[in-house]
């Protein structure tokens, strides 16, 4: 894919803290090079699987920062974040309801969603932001 704008460090940093602010949770990491790695998959498979789409790279983003469990808290509320946060910045919105959110994230946790179910959940729930 060209022309995507990728999600880096101080961004992953800021939506994290944005989210134990206003939902609480201890700060800090479990393992921060795994945080470093999760980050990095959507920039790897945008480089190497030409058949990605925005919804693939935003799966990315949820997927590894949920099942990664990097932060100390957070995990899962930052990587549906992150992969919000990555389709805006690339022109989309995620048009999912909390209630069907909710399910997807515990599915994520329990083993029972997989990146690529999560990643057409994703395309069936986005729309292009009016400019």
């Amino acid at each position: 894919m060209k022309n995507v704008e990728f999600l880096d460090w101080d961004d992953l940093q800021k939506l994290h803290r944005d989210q134990l602010e206003q939902f609480g949770g201890q700060d800090g990491f479990i393992e921060e090079g795994v945080v470093r790695s999760a980050l990095s998959r959507a920039m790897f498979t945008a480089k190497y699987n030409p058949d990605a789409d925005l919804a693939d790279l935003a799966a990315e983003y949820f997927f590894g920062l949920s099942t990664t469990q990097g932060y100390s808290d957070g995990n899962k509320r930052t990587a549906l974040a992150a992969a919000s946060a990555f389709l805006q910045k690339n022109g989309w919105d995620m048009t999912i309801t909390d209630q069907l959110m909710y399910i997807i994230a515990m599915g994520i946790a329990r083993g029972d969603v997989d990146k690529e179910s999560l990643a057409e959940v994703l395309r069936d729930h986005m729309e292009v932001l009016p400019d």
